[in-house]
């Protein structure tokens, strides 16, 4: 997350942020840091989502903060979750693929789960997220970035910045790959500023970072 983290001159103008699987909020040190007023983080595991809520309650700077215990993806309703034997951060809304097991991963489901699915734009649609507020929509979905983005077409250029996980291998089954990702995000209006490679995982997946099209520093 260098990309992000370490341009204080970028994170100077963030006015929110939207974090999609932000498991029990690793980053909040980090827009506590930088002092993000507004907040919202979204995580559909249960056991995540108890501790994530109150380590969002707790920072000093008192910003305004909303937590949903749910998923987004590119429709409103119910939907399984595969809980992962690795560890909770692997876990998602896509199967795991017959690649990834090809591979040596050892990326397989130990528990099917039903969450809460629903699409950033019905929440920006019910209320519930007030757009002007957030211009950084930060994500972290296990390979189920593209339908997310999908399900918010009409809220994307609220966004002056998107920082997403992205996946160079099929390690879950749908998976939308970094090149097809990239195609679409630039036709939505976004540039690539900056891709590294994810830690650990440096030939399946990395991170990118993009910026409106018509947005500088």
């Amino acid at each position: 997350m260098n990309a992000l983290f370490n341009n204080s001159k970028l994170i100077s103008k963030v006015q929110g942020v939207i974090q999609v699987g932000a498991s029990i909020g690793e980053e909040i040190p980090e827009w506590e840091k930088f002092r993000i007023k507004n907040q919202v983080f979204i995580e559909p595991i249960a056991e995540l989502f108890s501790v994530l809520e109150t380590k969002a309650s707790q920072q000093l700077h008192k910003p305004n903060v909303k937590c949903f215990n749910a998923a987004l993806s590119d429709f409103d309703g119910e939907s399984d979750f595969h809980i992962s034997t690795g560890s909770y951060c692997s876990s998602s809304l896509l199967n795991f693929s017959k690649e990834a097991i090809r591979y040596g991963l050892t990326l397989q489901t130990a528990e099917v789960r039903k969450v809460k699915v629903c699409k950033l734009d019905t929440l920006v649609e019910l209320g519930e997220i007030v757009l002007p507020n957030y211009n950084l929509l930060f994500i972290d979905v296990q390979g189920n970035e593209f339908k997310l983005i999908k399900g918010a077409e009409k809220s994307l250029q609220a966004f002056d910045f998107i920082f997403c996980e992205v996946n160079f291998f099929p390690l879950y089954q749908e998976v939308t790959l970094w090149n097809d990702f990239k195609i679409y995000m630039i036709d939505k209006g976004f540039k690539l500023v900056n891709l590294r490679n994810l830690e650990g995982s440096s030939e399946t997946q990395g991170e990118a970072l993009f910026f409106r099209k018509n947005f500088k520093l």
